[in-house]
């Protein structure tokens, strides 16, 4: 799930002096290597240099757990930067080390409270005062416990909860909220089991369990249980956010906006109602209920009390509305509440980018469009099955990839709202994953996705072309927006084959292919020998008479190559290469008429070799340009670039094509 983080500044007790901890075990010698690191950690410190402090010492207790000498420093380092939950966490390992010191006991209680774990807090308090009723710290440790007891109860209350066993109820469900933050999610069910044992009807509990088994894959058993949690406290906000969100992660979606609906017409408080609510009506695409969530939150809490992830959501539903202005403004507000608040700064870096090449806006990554459960990782599936195929057997990889959407049916079911709302991580894993299904089912949600506004105009050329090669597409045109407007692709529906359709004798073939590799590099002197050779060896083949008026042509000789390609057509007739190149002379020279009168028969042949396609696609640019048909011209150079992206002439047609639509636009 998204995380609903909060930052806190304020500081918890006191630092950490060398004679609050002596540690209940004998001191370990520390090894050399343990030194070394506490020393250069202790040159930062006396640096103050307490960012670089804390990652040191945090990576030196990875390698040396249970260390005294480590923990005093890390929670001296987090007392400087602030940073409660580092410091109450290394309190908590360090009282194991050191049951006896009440010192250690009063700064986690006090860290406890700055974190807004009430009971927690009280509970250590009074664990503190019952051992060390004497303690010179006592007489305020009673105030704080007098000052805190009404207000714990009042919570307990809420949570319908009473007495000292209330007390430690709350005190678990905070440590399962805690656990579940950290994805621990193992710890949270067997707290959660332990709530449940004490009180069946504690519904906080079951919505956390709910929330473990879903962060484990387990979303069935997630739904089961937010259930539970449903019907013993109908309008539970939390549940009903859950059955809605987890609803809608299965591809269940009519169940999703029905738990949706319910969540609208629940009235019963919550913590961070509002935040609940718009994850949820995120995940439904519900862009009114989550803007709505946005200002009943400005309405109720402070400023302050708004989590960052918030705006963030109401920046993308303004977005998805059509209010840039207004979604700038709030991810603009996310990052004030938290500057280190990614999602908000990637979708507004985006949105510096060129209308044509912008994601923006999504509201989660990959991890909660797609969850990468430990036990059933979708990307560890797809990736054995992608290894179980040939990967140079297409047919192989397809059936790979079907394979996997059988066991994962509710990727295929998200697909379409993936393509439309992910981020550009998770659009491009499903416009591959389309792609290499090729199944009907998914080549009608490539056809949906080329036809909307959804994402960059490339993913969608992209999307639109590969329908199109299939044949699939109805009609003789497609409406795609492309450059801020709607435009009409030209549906081709042949087939291209990687095998020259022209025959040639094996032992001149791999002659002819040199000199064809020699005017693709650009050196048609050098392949100049060669095809004469081979026009002297296979005087009726006409491959060898094309390629040598295209290396006229390439350099410079234009008469001459001109001359010798209408020969070549003229004596073959039916060999396509020269009529394509013909036309797309033929269309330099003004003659546009004469041009699309060759080139007919080659648009109505059912199927046309790569060189063959190559060549028309040639021949139409140039007829595009000459007609100043953008639109047309726009679609050609990107369908080549994906078929030859390295080819010299799709590079020059590239910067033409640049240039043309800087001039429409001026």
């Amino acid at each position: 799930m998204p995380k609903k983080k909060k930052k806190h500044k304020s500081r918890a007790g006191t630092p950490l002096h060398s004679d609050q901890s002596q540690p209940a075990r004998r001191p370990r010698s520390m090894p050399p290597a343990g030194i070394q690191g506490l020393r250069e950690a202790n040159e930062l410190i006396l640096q103050k240099r307490w960012s670089e402090a804390l990652e040191a010492l945090q990576k030196l207790e990875m390698r040396f757990p249970d260390r005294t000498e480590i923990l005093v420093l890390l929670i001296n380092t987090a007392y400087e930067l602030e940073d409660i939950r580092t410091y109450a966490a290394a309190c908590e390992r360090l009282l194991k080390l050191a049951p006896d010191d009440p010192g250690i006991l009063t700064m986690l209680a006090s860290a406890y409270l700055n974190l807004e774990q009430g009971a927690q807090a009280f509970l250590t308090f009074r664990r503190f005062l019952e051992r060390w009723p004497d303690d010179s710290r006592a007489p305020e440790v009673r105030e704080t416990v007098a000052a805190i007891e009404p207000v714990m109860e009042k919570m307990t209350a809420q949570l319908g909860l009473s007495g000292d066993e209330g007390f430690a109820i709350a005190a678990l469900h905070e440590k399962a909220l805690k656990l579940t933050e950290q994805n621990d999610f193992r710890e949270v069910r067997k707290i959660c089991s332990e709530i449940l044992r004490r009180d069946p009807g504690f519904v906080p509990a079951l919505n956390n369990l709910s929330v473990a088994y879903f962060g484990e894959g387990n979303l069935r058993q997630a739904i089961e249980t937010a259930e539970q949690a449903a019907a013993k406290h109908p309008g539970d906000i939390h549940a009903l956010a859950n059955l809605a969100q987890f609803n809608w992660l299965l591809g269940r979606f009519d169940e999703a906006r029905a738990w949706g609906e319910q969540l609208k017409q629940s009235d019963e408080p919550a913590m961070e109602r509002s935040a609940t609510e718009a994850i949820a009506f995120t995940y439904l695409g519900d862009d009114e209920a989550v803007l709505e969530c946005l200002q009943s939150a400005r309405a109720s809490e402070k400023m302050e009390g708004i989590i960052p992830l918030l705006p963030h959501l109401g920046a993308v539903a303004a977005l998805r509305l059509g209010d840039e202005k207004q979604a700038r403004s709030l991810w603009g507000e996310a990052l004030k509440l938290d500057p280190t608040f990614d999602l908000a700064r990637d979708n507004l870096d985006d949105l510096a980018k060129p209308a044509a090449e912008r994601h923006a806006p999504w509201p989660f990554e990959i991890g909660n469009w797609l969850p990468s459960f430990p036990s059933q990782s979708l990307f560890v599936q797809l990736r054995e099955a992608l290894e179980r195929a040939n990967l140079d057997d297409v047919e192989a990889v397809r059936r790979a990839m079907v394979k996997f959407l059988e066991r994962r049916p509710e990727v295929l079911r998200m697909m379409p709202q993936l393509l439309h709302r992910g981020d550009p991580e998770t659009r491009e894993f499903m416009l591959k994953l389309a792609e290499g299904a090729h199944t009907a089912e998914t080549l009608a949600i490539l056809l949906d996705f080329a036809q909307s506004r959804s994402g960059p105009d490339d993913m969608r050329q992209e999307a639109a072309q590969y329908v199109m090669k299939t044949g699939e597409v109805p009609g003789e045109h497609l409406r795609v927006w492309l450059d801020g407007q709607w435009r009409e692709l030209e549906v081709r529906t042949q087939k291209i084959g990687f095998e020259p359709h022209e025959e040639i004798a094996p032992e001149l073939q791999e002659r002819l292919d040199a000199a064809m590799e020699l005017i693709f590099e650009q050196k048609p002197g050098a392949a100049e020998p060669l095809l004469l050779d081979l026009i002297a060896e296979a005087p009726d083949s006409p491959a060898p008479r094309f390629y040598l008026a295209v290396c006229y042509l390439t350099q410079g000789r234009i008469p001459e190559g001109r001359a010798q390609m209408l020969k070549v057509h003229q004596e073959y007739p039916d060999y396509r290469l020269a009529r394509a190149a013909l036309a797309r002379i033929r269309a330099e020279e003004g003659d546009i008429t004469g041009a699309e009168e060759l080139i007919a028969p080659l648009i109505s042949a059912p199927e046309l070799d790569i060189q063959e396609y190559r060549m028309l696609g040639f021949a139409q640019l140039e007829i595009a340009f000459r007609t100043k048909n953008a639109d047309l011209a726009q679609a050609l150079v990107s369908m080549l670039s994906e078929l030859v992206p390295d080819d010299p002439v799709v590079s020059t047609y590239r910067r033409r094509l640049a240039k043309m639509l800087e001039s429409e636009q001026v």
